[in-house]
């Protein structure tokens, strides 16, 4: 009977610790990402925190691409001046 209880307690946290994990990182599209400067921040600094972990997640890839467009859709004469992006996830070099 203890065993049984246990069990279902283990069970029940697990499910629970699961259910938690998936809300808080819920997948933001690039044009979410793009529609929302601060959005993209909050990401973008989760991402920086610990790249060698975290820059191959969905929204940390996401990001990264938001970041791509923004620079690719710069005018002519906007190349050269800093884009109001925030800044790039990780540095690669």
């Amino acid at each position: 009977m203890k065993l049984t209880l246990i069990t279902l307690t283990a069970v029940l946290l697990t499910a629970c610790s699961v259910q938690d994990k998936a809300d808080s990182q819920k997948t933001y599209t690039v044009q979410e990402l793009l529609k929302e400067p601060a959005l993209y921040k909050k990401i973008s600094d989760w991402c920086s925190e610990n790249p060698s972990e975290r820059s191959l997640t969905p929204n940390c890839i996401n990001a990264l691409q938001a970041l791509h467009e923004l620079q690719a859709n710069a005018t002519l004469e906007d190349r050269g001046k800093p884009i109001p992006a925030p800044q790039p996830i990780a540095n690669f070099n």
